[in-house]
C-alpha cells in the first residue's frame, strides 16, 4: 500500500475465515488499523459513524512528505485555537509520541510540503469516533 507508515499489509481469506495482516512496527500497525480495519469493523457492527471525524488546522510549522505516498503523521490538535502541530518523527517505530498524540494528520501523496499557516487535514483520535 502506498502509505506511509503502514506499507506491507493484506487482507485476504485462509479456509474461508477472514483475516487482515498488519504491518509490524507499532505506528505502522495503528494506522494501517485507524484506515482499514476500524471503519469496516464499526461498518459491520451497524454503528452510525465508522469513520474518525475529520477536521481541517492551521500547521504551526513547516514539514516535508515523500511524494508518490499518502502519509500519516501523529499529531496534538488544539481545536481551541484550530491548530495542530506535529509530534515526534515520522518513522513507524517512535511509539512513545503516539501514546500523547489526539491525531493523525494526513497528507496526500502528490503533497511534499506543507508550510507553516497552511491548512492541513486531521483525523480527530480524541473523539470515540462520531462526529
Amino acid at each position: 500500500v502506498a502509505m506511509q507508515p503502514g506499507m506491507p499489509q493484506g487482507a485476504g481469506k485462509a479456509n474461508g475465515t477472514a483475516i487482515v495482516t498488519l504491518p509490524g512496527n507499532p505506528v505502522s500497525a495503528l494506522v494501517s488499523f485507524e484506515v482499514f480495519v476500524r471503519p469496516a469493523l464499526r461498518a459491520a457492527m451497524g454503528l452510525p459513524s465508522p469513520l474518525r471525524p475529520r477536521r481541517t488546522a492551521v500547521l504551526t510549522e513547516d514539514l516535508t512528505s515523500p511524494g508518490g505516498k499518502r502519509q500519516f503523521r501523529r499529531g496534538v490538535f488544539d481545536a481551541a485555537a484550530g491548530t495542530v502541530t506535529t509530534y515526534g518523527p515520522p518513522a513507524s517505530h517512535h511509539l512513545r509520541w503516539l501514546a500523547s498524540a489526539n491525531c493523525l494528520l494526513e497528507i496526500p501523496e502528490d503533497v511534499t510540503a506543507i508550510a507553516a499557516g497552511e491548512q492541513v487535514s486531521l483525523w480527530d483520535l480524541s473523539s470515540g469516533g462520531h462526529p
